[in-house]
């Protein structure tokens, strides 16, 4: 895939409080790595202290809101829910606004939305 000028969109998330910030910090540095070898501009960096079950958070939210908008094409991501229905909804939810969804571990995901086929590119 050409990555020139494609812009990514970080997003990160810790369970706890009792996680430092240095822990998000740290969940950071994988996806600028990542979008640095891909050859991406980081237009942005949303992150959230909360559950994996909580789906209302404030930086998935601006996560949404700018790909609503066109802001990026991108979103690498380290974690983001504990549900698997769950994810493969908002993969589907990013994938029906243009945006390429990419894990700094496992690289993109691809959501097939015919029954549950998720893979890892």
């Amino acid at each position: 895939m050409e990555n020139l000028n494609k812009r990514a969109w970080i997003y990160t998330r810790i369970d706890t409080p009792d996680e430092s910030a240095a822990a998000l910090q740290m969940q950071e540095q994988a996806p600028k790595c990542q979008a640095e070898e891909l050859g991406l501009d980081i237009v942005g960096v949303s992150s959230d202290v909360c559950s994996g079950n909580d789906y209302d958070r404030p930086g998935l939210n601006s996560v949404l809101a700018a790909a609503e908008n066109g802001g990026f094409d991108v979103l690498i991501i380290t974690r983001l829910a504990r549900n698997t229905v769950k994810i493969f909804e908002l993969v589907g939810d990013f994938s029906n606004l243009g945006v390429r969804v990419s894990s700094a571990i496992e690289g993109d995901i691809d959501v097939d939305q015919s029954p549950f086929s998720m893979t890892f590119n």
